[in-house]
């Protein structure tokens, strides 16, 4: 919301569309073969509702507030103080030593792969060093972008956001589409972490994590190129051609008859 000018429009935008996905992905993955079949019945019990005691809510938000607490003082500060050195410091004159952001190790490494998030819109190293902060924890995205500002805290929207931040981010769709890949990526370590104990399958666990951020890439390409194009802020190019391709891809595998279904009814019929 800071960096499209504390629009209210925004965070609902992000939350609808975020759903909208799940509800997409769930439907092409439905119809591929590893994923076939009929599902599997789940009933649950459901306890009797009481009115919670003071003690128990009590006990719940401190459960809340000590876990936030506990990362916050771990991931988070440790996130935050990583991309302040990686910021503050680098080769400058053949010596390491403390630099400007433009020549820090933080500079490096995000131009260094910024190339590959260009057609995503925010090709700059700021946006891209961010974004790797937030596979870390998403909640660095923000201190990261503070950082690297020179904002430091995040904590009230003025006009030096968005002076700053238009160095990041060129255009209004640029800023959506990083917070489109952003948000539909992998998530955090812990999140990842417990994803690979609960599925308790290596190959399965991998797969999971490459379709999250593959979908992420491409979903962001096609918002940003598409969108773009449509309200005069991309210009027509190659890649505004694959991002329509992606387009109709993904359109045709969200609408076409499900193969596994026909594969069924015919093994039926030929068993009668």
């Amino acid at each position: 919301a800071y960096i499209l000018g504390n629009k209210w429009w925004v965070a609902p935008l992000m939350y609808f569309v975020g759903i909208g996905i799940v509800i997409c992905s769930c439907i092409i993955l439905k119809k591929t073969k590893q994923f076939a079949g009929d599902p599997a019945p789940f009933i649950m019990e459901l306890p009797n509702y009481h009115i919670p005691s003071a003690k128990g809510v009590l006990i719940h938000v401190w459960e809340r507030v000590w876990a936030f607490i506990k990362k916050a003082g771990t991931i988070l500060f440790l996130c935050v103080v990583v991309m302040w050195v990686l910021s503050s410091y680098g080769f400058s004159h053949g010596s390491f030593g403390a630099v400007d952001a433009k020549d820090s190790l933080m500079a490096d490494i995000g131009g260094a792969v910024a190339f590959i998030f260009k057609p995503l819109g925010f090709g700059t190293w700021q946006a891209v060093a961010s974004s790797i902060s937030g596979f870390v924890a998403k909640e660095g995205i923000v201190s990261t972008m503070g950082v690297l500002s020179g904002l430091g805290a995040i904590e009230n929207y003025n006009a030096s956001m968005r002076t700053a931040f238009d160095a990041f981010f060129p255009t209004t769709i640029a800023a959506i589409s990083f917070l489109m890949f952003n948000l539909f990526d992998s998530p955090c370590l812990a999140a990842i972490s417990t994803v690979a104990k609960e599925m308790n399958n290596r190959n399965h666990f991998w797969y999971t994590i490459i379709f999250q951020n593959v979908s992420a890439y491409l979903f962001a390409l096609v918002v940003y190129q598409l969108v773009g194009l449509a309200i005069g802020e991309v210009a027509f190019g190659v890649w505004t051609v694959v991002a329509a391709v992606i387009a109709i891809f993904v359109l045709y595998l969200l609408f076409r008859p499900d193969p596994n279904k026909k594969r069924m009814l015919d093994g039926s019929e030929g068993a009668k």
